[in-house]
């Protein structure tokens, strides 16, 4: 799979919420915006209530990208690149301080040029798969396994970074399977479709680094 050919939304959230609303979405058929759920969701965002965010791989890619910090390290749906009623919002032309991005929360506007947009809900039936990035990122090194599982620690020891992988694998497998849906699990960015948690048991045993003190 070529991750430029698709559109991505991402869960951004810790372990077990990342979960839940995973489920959520399995069972209801669709992934749906804040007012179609009647959730609420107090972080920060600039996106409006009926929007949904996307994401895609546009070159080159930035470190500051939408791909890059939430599609290589988080639960994300792989979308047709094709779909129907997307659009890009409206890009913030400059800030020049924090009293400045108050006023953007929740205006509809974006400040990443990777961001897209559609309104109330997307079917299931336009997803293609889900991205796990377990080999490129959440077992490759400290920041993505951080990143994922929202984990505090500077230092956490190879086995148990993969025994938490092993679990939450597992977990996603269950709750696919208690929805009754057939969707595919993959690495986009290792370009491998992950079938057995023996798919990502072959990573060298290194310790995950502490973080680099200043």
């Amino acid at each position: 799979m070529d991750s430029k050919d698709f559109y991505f939304h991402s869960i951004i959230s810790d372990e077990s919420t990342s979960l839940k609303i995973f489920s959520n979405i399995l069972n209801d058929g669709k992934i749906l915006s804040l007012n179609r759920t009647g959730l609420k969701f107090d972080h920060i965002r600039m996106n409006l209530d009926d929007e949904i965010c996307l994401s895609r791989k546009i070159e080159p890619v930035s470190y500051y990208d939408a791909y890059s910090m939430f599609v290589r390290r988080k639960l994300s749906f792989i979308i047709r690149g094709d779909l129907e009623n997307v659009y890009h919002p409206q890009m913030i032309v400059e800030r020049t301080s924090y009293r400045d991005d108050k006023k953007y929360i929740r205006s509809g506007f974006t400040d990443l040029k990777d961001e897209y947009r559609i309104k109330d809900e997307i079917s299931l039936d336009d997803v293609v798969g889900i991205n796990f990035p377990v080999k490129s990122s959440i077992l490759k090194n400290r920041i993505g396994y951080k990143s994922f599982f929202f984990d505090s620690y500077d230092y956490v020891s190879s086995k148990k970074a993969l025994d938490q992988v092993k679990r939450y694998y597992e977990q996603l497998l269950k709750v696919i399977d208690q929805a009754n849906v057939s969707l595919p699990i993959y690495d986009i960015e290792e370009n491998i479709e992950i079938k057995s948690d023996a798919d990502f048991q072959k990573l060298k045993k290194k310790k995950l680094l502490r973080a680099n003190k200043s």
